[in-house]
């Protein structure tokens, strides 16, 4: 089938069920599966049945069903692409309309090269007012019945506001014909297919002399053939005539000379007679050319001589299609536009071929672009990884960015205890396994959801740095510093032993660089905050005077948080010492209770840290083993070296 038919479908799965349906039976089909579809590609028959049966199985509809839904939709859908006005012109009425259907495949057949399309025939009983005949559609595709019903649904409903009721006949049909037996009716009973297909007209009389003579008639319609109702053949044209000027035409019976192509009928005379309305196309057998004769053009009783005329012109695609069937230019009349569509047909092949290399451009630039869109995606969420979201929209959007000065804010150094003594005993890459597992569990403890005020600056060796207030202001920027303290501090329990520092001041933020930009803090409170870290109490969260008072502004909120003076301590670069409190919470919470509280708030999921998080610390002794393939590096880093209390709780 060509891609038109794929093409559909995609558009029908889009529109009605959306674009995760349709990836969903794209893979279900399998890999072999293009993303779109070209309408100008011919595809297998396969994988159009196997989209379908993918929808069967996927939507749960059956898949006569889902067909007659896709014909009411493949008539809307060619309408929307540029055949509205050739399906208005076909036919005034519903049988007229049906009848042409042959004569428009035919037509597409010049544009879809190998186009392989189905038959239609209608018959009504004599006298008959077109409300109620029957269509035979023949197919060499099995089981597509209920798209021809879905398309006439379609088409009737639009062109003549006409409701139909179609069932599938009893009556006894070839092999790949199905018979439908199609009933009409709208609102007031008087619509125009109240009109037959064909009127008859009274007789004249006419004279019995001759008004033309038999050589002047062969001359002037050189592509005819006439017969009688035994099918022998009583004249042709010339041209017809010298194509077959070896056995000669005249005499010999039409249907062991031509198979008939459309309509799919029996070949005989009250056949022909029956369908009189119809586009006939005749293909000859055992022809002697490279291509054989075809012909197509209207079957005519001429009941004065009781003979079936056929006028017809070659059928022919191209002019080499018309060489090959050893008919030239010449042949064909002037007054049949048969010659013109010729000499047209060679401009359209360009046109065509340049077409179908537009689409072919065109999909492949749709796949393109969504393969940017995902590089995009990937490059926004590295920028949102290493500056603020708000900033990181000013960035991509090439705006510039000014330095702000924020007048209160609090910050929160971490240090790892013994980090510069296993440095000094370990391999770099040791080093870097180590702190990426720390810092990895410290990300997801800093889970937005949970800690949505605060916002992680960056990480220097085994400094962890984060900030509240900035670059979102909040007023309860110290509280939301000291919880993030407090559940890493009880995250870590025995198995890893950190140092905190928090302070609170005014600080400058900006962006610094164009290449490879960076969200930088600057201000004396960021050694402070340094220095409470590294000359704080080991192994506690060491909070200074200016973070305390603001901690005392909520008190509200603060009320499970246990604030112990330590003492006064002296810092590089101030000339007093500073006072420090020891942060701790006000009930002593086990680890345990702890993973209780994370699971809450959605840190854990189905009993598991995302990113291990306490269990990861938990399992960090074994971790440096593993790294340094030593037990002594546990007491490096303030672990015991007997683990029996950390394996109890693993």
């Amino acid at each position: 089938m060509y891609g038109l038919i794929n093409h559909t479908i995609e558009q029908l799965v889009l529109r009605k069920f959306g674009p995760e349906t349709w990836e969903a039976i794209r893979k279900e089909v399998g890999i072999h599966t293009p993303e779109t579809f070209s309408i100008f590609e011919r595809y297998e028959d396969a994988l159009s049945y196997d989209l379908v049966f993918a929808a069967e199985k996927l939507l749960g509809v059956p898949a006569a069903i889902i067909l007659e839904i896709f014909g009411e939709f493949f008539f809307e859908y060619c309408t929307e692409i540029g055949y509205a006005s050739i399906m208005r012109a076909l036919g005034g009425t519903p049988v007229d309309f049906l009848e042409q259907l042959d004569a428009l495949h035919d037509h597409l057949s010049t544009t879809y090269i190998g186009f392989n399309a189905p038959s239609f025939r209608c018959t009504q009983e004599e006298g008959g007012d077109g409300t109620e005949f029957y269509l035979y559609y023949y197919s060499q595709r099995p089981a597509l019945g209920p798209v021809v019903v879905g398309i006439i649904r379609a088409a009737f409903k639009t062109l003549f506001d006409v409701v139909v009721d179609i069932k599938v006949s009893e009556q006894e049909t070839r092999e790949g014909e199905t018979c439908f037996l199609i009933k009409l009716s709208d609102r007031d009973g008087k619509g125009p297919h109240r009109l037959g297909s064909s009127i008859s007209l009274p007789r004249q009389a006419t004279t019995t002399e001759d008004l033309m003579t038999q050589q002047t008639f062969d001359s002037l319609f050189p592509f005819h053939i006439a017969f009688n109702q035994d099918m022998v053949v009583t004249s042709c044209g010339n041209a017809v005539t010298r194509h077959f000027i070896l056995d000669g035409l005249v005499g010999r019976s039409i249907n062991t000379v031509f198979d008939i192509v459309r309509p799919r009928l029996n070949f005989d005379f009250n056949s022909i007679l029956s369908h009189n309305n119809t586009v006939y196309v005749l293909i000859e057998k055992n022809a002697a050319t490279v291509k054989p004769l075809k012909l197509k053009g209207k079957m005519t009783f001429q009941w004065q001589f009781n003979v079936m005329l056929f006028f017809c012109s070659p059928s022919a695609i191209d002019l080499q299609d018309l060489l090959d069937q050893r008919v030239h230019l010449a042949d064909v009349p002037i007054h049949d536009a048969t010659k013109d569509l010729l000499l047209l047909s060679e401009q359209f092949a360009t046109d065509y071929e340049y077409a179908r290399q537009l689409e072919n451009m065109t999909n492949l630039l749709q796949v393109r672009y969504v393969e940017l869109d995902g590089e995009k995606q990937k490059t926004d969420r590295l920028v949102y990884s290493v500056v603020p979201v708000s900033i990181a929209d000013d960035l991509r959007h090439k705006r510039n960015v000014p330095s702000l000065r924020y007048e209160d804010v609090t910050l929160m150094f971490s240090a790892i205890e013994g980090f510069t003594e296993f440095c000094a005993t370990h391999r770099p890459i040791e080093v870097v396994q180590l702190l990426n597992v720390c810092h990895s569990v410290f990300d997801t403890i800093l889970n937005p959801q949970n800690h949505p005020k605060v916002y992680k600056v960056e990480t220097v060796a085994d400094h962890y740095v984060v900030v509240s207030g900035c670059p979102q202001i909040v007023p309860d920027h110290a509280i939301a510093i000291c919880n993030l303290a407090l559940d890493l501090f009880d995250a870590c329990g025995t198995a890893l032993k950190i140092t905190l520092g928090i302070h609170s001041g005014e600080i400058v933020a900006g962006i610094i660089g164009q290449r490879m930009p960076r969200f930088c803090l600057f201000g004396d409170t960021i050694n402070i905050t340094s220095r409470t870290a590294s000359n704080g109490r080991k192994e506690r969260i060491n909070v200074t005077a200016e973070t305390y008072n603001r901690l005392q502004a909520f008190p509200d909120i603060s009320g499970n948080l246990c604030l112990q003076f330590h003492k006064d301590v002296r810092m590089k670069g101030k000339p007093k010492p500073m006072p420090v409190w020891l942060l701790s919470r006000r009930r002593t919470k086990s680890l345990s209770n702890v993973t209780n509280r994370w699971r809450k708030i959605g840190a854990i999921k189905s009993g598991h840290l995302a990113v291990s998080s306490a269990t990861a610390f938990l399992e960090m002794p074994k971790t440096y083993e593993a790294i340094v393939g030593k037990s002594t590096s546990l007491s490096t880093f303030g672990c015991p070296r007997s683990r029996s209390s950390v394996c109890t709780l693993l």
